[in-house]
């Protein structure tokens, strides 16, 4: 019953400040070590970290998700079998609560698990869904933006097409226009020729 308070004590005062963390994460991990044999013991340790990932402020998510990667690398033993069941549980929650800085530092977290063999390929592709279902959403948001753009490019297109239609109907219209009109109105040899009364005029105006 000890342990288990001390346990519990320690992951309350768990913070970002890593270098004094790192401590009591190695702590932590050798109290795990003395309970790996056994399913039960730590499935009992497990759930107290469990319990505090779920209902802690979220500066503290990413300390209390280290003593579990540091219980998987360094203690193993029945805490593989106990953490593998139920990561897949919680890592989207964290993931989601973390800003984008520590999602990075989760999600190389993640890949190391890999690099260690410490679970089976399917199971840590299972865990890490989180990280495809962000990319997922970058690409669709994208793919809306390549989307958009090319419905944008097309209604120019249109806008030029109607606008080159609208030139030539108008084209026409105007040279029907012209052509129905005599030739004697629109050529320079149609002007009018001056009458009689024009002649008088101009000759009153010379004397």
């Amino acid at each position: 019953m000890l342990v288990w308070i001390l346990l519990f004590s320690s992951l309350s005062t768990l913070s970002l400040s890593l270098k004094q963390d790192k401590v009591k994460i190695n702590s932590l991990s050798m109290v795990a070590e003395d309970h790996a044999d056994t399913k039960a013991s730590a499935k009992a340790i497990y759930n107290i970290i469990r319990e505090r990932i779920m209902h802690c402020h979220k500066d503290n998510l990413l300390p209390l998700v280290y003593v579990l990667d540091s219980i998987l690398k360094n203690v193993k033993g029945k805490f593989i079998e106990v953490i593998k069941v139920d990561v897949i549980n919680w890592m989207s929650v964290v993931y989601r609560q973390l800003p984008k800085e520590q999602q990075a530092k989760l999600q190389k977290m993640w890949r190391t698990w890999n690099e260690f063999k410490i679970f089976d390929a399917t199971s840590w592709k299972a865990m890490g869904e989180c990280f495809d279902d962000q990319k997922t959403g970058a690409s669709t948001v994208a793919g809306i933006t390549r989307t958009v753009s090319r419905c944008y490019s097309t209604v120019l297109i249109c806008m030029r097409t109607h606008i080159y239609v609208y030139i030539y109907i108008f084209s026409c219209a105007l040279s029907t226009h012209l052509f129905s009109i005599p030739k004697e109105q629109w050529s320079l040899a149609a002007v009018d020729k001056p009458t009689a009364r024009d002649a008088e005029c101009t000759g009153r105006r010379a004397e």
